[in-house]
Parts: structure tokens; sequence; C-alpha cells
């Protein structure tokens, strides 16, 4: 994996439509419209690569939350997808509205999204060049005792360490919350209240609850592994959408890991591989099963959608 000098991120020099980058998911028309919209996580489109700025759009002036920069999109004519830069951990976001749009040439980008408008609603399929995922398609989520009023939490009602979680600012309703948990190759389980979603990464899962009003506990049944792994793999920085670094976010010397598998390897497969070999400090691993084993120690991670960083606690 690669990052640029600016912070923002590339897998390698492909396009934006290899198979590391997480499959497209669709969600119903916003309040008061009439498109559908398709979410593409950690990509972004831009002139030369796969569309072209709208007028004095190059970012609108301001900042949006997720909901009103699709707002923004959906009453421009030609517009046709809405990228929103992530990177800042305020709840509203600098906008970006696109034409000309075609996902295919777009670039896999940390800390950006873009929000593709289907301004003839379906919800069935997508252009050839692209595979969809409705957020339904793997697993279900299910209450955790009775999920209403209820906050998540580890193996004990007390039992909520920071490191269990990742939070995800902008996402406007619980659909979104859901969706955004199905990509995510480490998530268990999602918390939910307004305008606030957590991510459940915790290994051994969601194992209690608390009472808090206006809070939602749900578990992801599609989850990679719902029980306690053989191996201690411990989340370095929250674990979900970073990639591993040396001794800071631009130590990525080849001499620090060996690449198990290049695609095809599940996250389970790469942990029993750094288990087995000798001096493994940590795994690095993205959707498409890619495989890094880390033998130099991991002393910090950068942001990159669709990969996970794990330290190996032998």
């Amino acid at each position: 994996t690669s990052v640029t000098s600016t912070g923002a991120s590339t897998i390698s020099t492909t396009s934006a439509a290899t198979s590391t980058r997480p499959a497209p998911v669709i969600f119903p028309p916003i309040e008061g419209g009439s498109a559908n919209w398709v979410f593409h996580l950690g990509l972004n489109c831009w002139e030369e690569h796969g569309a072209v700025s709208l007028p004095d759009s190059n970012p609108l002036l301001g900042t949006y939350t997720v909901e009103e920069c699709r707002q923004k999109c959906e009453i421009h004519p030609d517009c046709e997808a809405a990228v929103i830069a992530t990177h800042v951990s305020t709840p509203t976001f600098p906008c970006f509205l696109r034409t000309r749009v075609e996902i295919a040439q777009c670039r896999s980008y940390a800390d950006f999204d873009v929000w593709e408008i289907q301004r003839t609603p379906s919800t069935t399929s997508l252009s050839s060049s692209t595979t969809s995922t409705s957020v339904t398609s793997t697993g279900d989520f299910v209450p955790i005792d009775g999920g209403i009023d209820r906050a998540c939490r580890g193996v004990s009602s007390g039992d909520n360490n920071p490191s269990y979680y990742v939070i995800q600012n902008g996402i406007s309703d619980l659909d979104g919350c859901k969706a955004i948990c199905v990509l995510d190759a480490l998530c268990q389980g999602i918390e939910y209240s307004t305008g606030r979603c957590e991510l459940w990464v915790r290994p051994g899962g969601i194992e209690a609850t608390a009472a808090v009003q206006g809070f939602i506990c749900l578990r992801y049944t599609g989850a990679p592994t719902t029980t306690q792994s053989p191996w201690s793999f411990v989340p370095v920085d929250g674990g979900v959408n970073r990639v591993c670094r040396g001794r800071s976010p631009d130590d990525n010397l080849p001499s620090h890991y060996t690449v198990a598998a290049s695609s095809g390897m599940s996250l389970d497969q790469c942990k029993a591989e750094c288990a087995a070999l000798a001096g493994c400090r940590g795994i690095e691993h993205n959707q498409g099963g890619r495989c890094e084993l880390w033998v130099h120690s991991i002393g910090a991670t950068r942001t990159l959608s669709g990969y996970v960083c794990l330290r190996f606690d032998a």
C-alpha cells in the first residue's frame, strides 16, 4: 500500500475499479428526494480521473452534512455525483459536485467518498462495469437484549473500552450505519444514536449491553467471525480502515513485511499465516484478500479505506 505526501491514499496505481475496492452499496432516496444513491466508500472522482467539476462546486462554499451535500447534487440538473471529503473531524464536510462521471476511471482515496445519484430509481442493478451490494444482502442485524435503548458493551455492562469500536461521522440514519458495517472487514455489530454510529470491531464481538435511552445495539450476523480467534490480534488505532506503519505514518519500508498473498486470502487465513511465522508482529489485510505479515514492530498507522491493521499478541 502507498500514501502520497499530501495524505491522500492510493492502492498501487490501479484504477478504482479493481477488486480491492469495496462493492458499492445502494441507498434509498433521501427525505424529500426521489433518486436512489450508490455509495462508493474510499473513492474520489475529479478532472481526468472519472469526472468533471460543476462550476463553483469544487468545493461548494461552506461545509455540509452528508445528506445536505446529496441534496445539493439532486437539485442541480447536471450533477451526477456528490464527492465528500471526510478527513475533517467535524459534523460537516467539504462538498464537491461532479458531472460526466465514469466510476471505473475514479481513484481509490482515503477520506473521500462518492455518492453517485441514480435519478431513475432502481434497486436491482447497476451498470455492467460495477457489482452492487444491497444493505441487507450479507447477513442480518439482530437486536441484542432487545436492541432499543441499549448501548453495546464488551464482556459486561461496564466494559466500554474505546478500542472496541470505531466512530463514523456524517452518517445520518440507522441504515447508513448498517451499510458501513457491512463494508468493514472487522465489524461485529453497531451502536447507533442520532448522528452517531459506532462500528464494533472487538474480536470477541458484543457480549453485553447497558441501558442508555436513545441508543440501539445490533449484532451483525454476517461478520467474518463472531467468536474469539484462537490467536490474539489487537486492532491498532481502531484497526478498521487503517494500514500498518513502522515508527511513523510514513514508515512503510518493504523490509518491514512479507506479502503472504496479493489477493484472495481471508482475514482468518492471514492471521494463521502470521501465527505460524516466527517473529510476526502483526498483519495488514484488505477486502481484496491482500495479506501483509509484519515482522517489524507496528508503531503507527495511516488511514486507508478497506484495510485493517492488527497487532499480533503472541
